[in-house]
């Protein structure tokens, strides 16, 4: 199966660039569809009356946290048998944007619902374990593309204040690993049992199954912009380490997406998700001693059936301090590998050894480097250009544009501390 990683990253590059104060596409709230709303949560809903409905305007999202979604708190009080209660959901609808149609022709929306409302369902009945909100209710011609979800903040789960950037401690990566080990591993036993559906593990190549020119040009100019993130992520390394490599950075600047897919191919597939940094995921912490004791996944927009070391990377270069990854990232391995073949074992699946992971860490490197070109530089950038203010590729960005996106301090420091950390790992070996 082909890997159309133009697809995958253009979602990542949305996450930063997309025009979050859009309209959003809400599906039409009545006391009619509370009821249901309450039925599908398990509310005996004879006799009830809606005593009132009511959709918070403020999002529960920080910045960044959902571009292609907002999600908001709707409140339901009712009443029954003389008693009356207050309930909270959460409400996950998508934005009607400039991207909103170029989403919903790739099953984007479809896709997330296929996994709230099937496969997650299918992982707790294994494992007794949720990994992310309780799916309510749900469907396309309904509810709009619109996500009824539980409301997992009243339930003390929270994002790390206050930005994207802020990194994780080595305990909540430690969390975050072991919960990844698991998920990875529940995904690879469903798909053995025939569970996942087909929408979760394919998406069209626009060249082959649309007639939409504005689709495959916006992919074809998503993929200049990786190969241009690679250049500036190249002309950022030090001029000892470009003289030192420079064969082998030549190979690399160009054609950056076959590249990578390259590198993925012939490797296990899980449900990645495709997006993890720090702001997608929820914490739940001590009130004692504010120690995280449990964590859950959010916004699955980005979720695709790739290697699991997308999400190892992407959580290592964009939600650790540079140094942790340096010490602790062999032990967190350590965890992933751990928690991921213990359940593989326990349901006579076959096991994906350490060193097998390890092994595809050094075939899939480029991925490793292909985030630190594309996605990190976007990370330091507390404010985006404007050009990039709802961009889908329509046109090329301009050098101004690039130049300031790759422009940070912080970035260009990190550029060449992130390479000779690939180098210092045989990562970048042939």
């Amino acid at each position: 199966m082909s890997i159309n990683l133009s697809f995958f990253a253009s979602l990542l590059i949305v996450c930063y660039v997309i025009n979050l104060s859009e309209t959003m596409r809400l599906f039409p709230l009545n006391n009619d569809v509370c009821i249901e709303i309450l039925h599908q949560a398990g509310v005996d809903v004879t006799d009830v009356k809606i005593i009132r409905h009511d959709l918070d305007a403020k999002s529960t999202l920080q910045t960044g946290q959902s571009p292609n979604r907002e999600v908001f708190r709707l409140f339901i009080d009712y009443e029954k048998d003389s008693q009356t209660y207050n309930t909270t959901f959460l409400v996950k609808a998508p934005i009607s944007s400039i991207m909103y149609n170029f989403l919903y022709k790739y099953g984007v929306y479809e896709k997330e619902f296929a996994l709230y409302s099937k496969v997650f369902p299918e992982m707790s009945k294994l494992e007794q374990q949720s990994f992310s909100a309780k799916f309510i209710a749900g469907d396309d011609s309904k509810y709009i593309n619109t996500l009824i979800l539980e409301d997992i903040y009243s339930s003390g789960f929270n994002v790390k204040p206050p930005d994207a950037l802020q990194h994780l401690n080595v305990h909540e990566c430690q969390l975050v690993f072991e919960m990844l080990g698991k998920f990875h591993a529940l995904s690879i036993i469903l798909d053995k049992r025939e569970l996942i559906p087909e929408i979760v593990k394919i998406i069209p190549e626009p060249e082959n199954e649309y007639e939409d020119e504005d689709t495959c040009q916006d992919c074809d100019k998503a993929r200049a912009y990786f190969d241009q993130g690679m250049n500036h992520f190249v002309q950022n390394l030090s001029p000892e380490i470009k003289e030192k490599y420079a064969e082998k950075l030549d190979s690399i600047k160009d054609n950056i997406t076959d590249k990578v897919n390259e590198g993925m191919k012939n490797s296990l597939n899980v449900i990645a998700h495709g997006n993890l940094m720090p702001s997608k995921l929820l914490f739940k912490y001590n009130e004692e001693n504010n120690v995280a004791e449990q964590v859950k996944l959010m916004d699955f927009q980005a979720a695709k059936w790739n290697p699991p070391l997308i999400d190892i990377f992407y959580l290592a270069i964009t939600g650790m301090k540079f140094e942790d990854v340096q010490q602790h990232l062999d032990s967190l391995l350590e965890i992933y590998s751990t928690s991921m073949n213990e359940l593989l074992k326990k349901h006579q699946v076959d096991l994906y050894p350490l060193e097998d992971l390890k092994n595809d860490m050094r075939k899939q490197h480029l991925t490793f480097m292909w985030i630190c070109g594309v996605v990190l530089p976007l990370m330091n950038n507390p404010q985006v250009p404007v050009e990039l203010d709802g961009y889908s590729f329509k046109e090329p960005l301009s050098a101004d544009s690039m130049a300031t996106v790759y422009s940070s301090q912080t970035y260009v420091d990190a550029a060449s501390k992130w390479f000779m950390f690939f180098v210092e790992r045989g990562l970048f070996e042939d």
